[in-house]
């Protein structure tokens, strides 16, 4: 028998779960592989022969490029007949995901994962089964901050102290800004390396209870480098049929959220935004305040209150983390971008999304991109297509350079 080995494996199937998960077990220090079924079923009726594949070459050339360029491995899943026959269509993308591999094994191998933006969960306690701070599960709130983060061109990663899994000894090096989410963890090491980061030039932002950085407790409390003092929760009042109004100067209209908001009182923080709702007057709801050579945040209202306003979340992300890494001329969330780190140089993968939606019928057509690099966070002055080893041209001035490529469904593009 073969040497037991200690990994991690999840069935990722879709495009959705790989842009999720993907950038997180990459981070894990046990290995990682994602499952992807080609084959249309895992089970076969009697007497029917091999399962069939519907499956065309971008779709696997996608989930390669998704799974393999963020930085884990990646089975293949088929089902065979009764007899114990084979689909030849389902060999043929076999055959087609082993050559693209075989191309590409040079600028994925040894690869290290790039983020400008660290999301800080603290220590996972195993004897508390309610962590981090409650009864209910945090996953799903923690993935649509990553993906609101990700689809406006940032790079998170989570920060977590867990047994064989991950570690934070250090904060990595790249980060600009430290985001503590409503529900985390920390310990008095934790919270001494938020601090220290700050007062060196970094930033940090704090959403809700994360801004104790400590333990998520019921009652908030404030830690003291945001410079304002908590006066408890004010609740949005149901019976009333109210809740928060969020004024932004140029949004054109309030952003309205129920979730409890921190009754704040600034020392030396100022008022980035306010809300206002049925009492008199207006309330902080993102606060700044200087620290050492750095800057803290405090949102004084859980993450989750922005989730179903997008462009705020934008708004707060260039206040409080600057310019993204990159932007491109599609839709948001149409592109998967992985950026990669190797032997000194930046590699980027970059996978079309639109390539695989279908309206009314009619496949959306590949297209050019203009793929804008922000070069004060990721410098180079050459880039090449690989593996044809293709040069790219470099336009734009400034701290943005661009290069216009053709993802069909997907392109390497190595930066120097």
């Amino acid at each position: 028998m073969a040497e037991p080995s200690d990994y991690l494996s999840r069935e990722l199937h879709t495009l959705k779960l790989q842009q999720e998960y993907v950038p997180v077990f990459s981070e894990f220090e046990k290995p990682a592989e994602a499952g992807y079924l080609i084959s249309d079923d895992w089970f076969s009726p009697m007497n029917a022969g091999a399962v069939r594949t519907m499956k065309s070459e971008d779709e696997v050339r996608r989930a390669l490029a998704t799974t393999l360029g963020g930085g884990i491995n990646l089975y293949f899943a088929i089902a065979l007949g009764h007899d114990g026959t084979t689909d030849e269509g389902t060999l043929q993308l076999l055959d087609l995901a082993g050559a693209w591999l075989d191309k590409r094994r040079p600028f994925i191998e040894n690869a290290r994962g790039f983020n400008d933006v660290g999301i800080v969960l603290g220590a996972a306690d195993p004897e508390d089964v309610s962590w981090p701070g409650g009864p209910h599960g945090y996953g799903e709130e923690i993935l649509k901050l990553e993906a609101s983060l990700r689809n406006a061109g940032y790079l998170p990663r989570r920060l977590i102290n867990c047994a064989h899994l991950q570690r934070w000894d250090e904060i990595p090096e790249g980060m600009r800004t430290l985001i503590l989410p409503d529900r985390v963890n920390l310990s008095a090491v934790d919270r001494e390396k938020v601090r220290s980061f700050v007062e060196r030039g970094g930033k940090v932002l704090a959403f809700g209870r994360g801004a104790g950085l400590r333990r998520s407790e019921t009652v908030p409390q404030i830690d003291n480098i945001f410079g304002v003092r908590a006066g408890g929760y004010l609740e949005p009042i149901a019976w009333a049929n109210w809740s928060w109004r969020l004024q932004i100067e140029g949004e054109g209209k309030d952003i309205n959220f129920d979730a409890p908001i921190i009754l704040t009182h600034p020392t030396s923080a100022q008022t980035v935004l306010w809300a206002d709702g049925v009492i008199k007057g207006s309330i902080p709801c993102l606060t700044v305040n200087q620290v050492g050579k750095g800057h803290a945040y405090l949102a004084t209202v859980p993450e989750s209150a922005f989730f179903d306003a997008p462009s705020v979340l934008d708004r707060i992300w260039k206040e409080t983390i600057g310019e993204p890494v990159w932007k491109g001329n599609g839709h948001q969330g149409s592109y998967t971008v992985n950026f990669r780190r190797q032997k000194g140089r930046t590699l980027i993968h970059v996978v079309n999304d639109l390539s695989q939606r279908y309206v009314m019928d009619h496949r959306y057509p590949p297209e050019y991109v203009q793929l804008q690099i922000n070069t004060d966070v990721v410098p180079f002055q050459t880039a090449r297509i690989l593996p044809q080893d293709q040069m790219v041209q470099i336009s734009g001035g400034g701290a943005w350079k661009s290069l216009e490529i053709y993802p069909d469904p997907d392109v390497t593009i190595l930066l120097e």
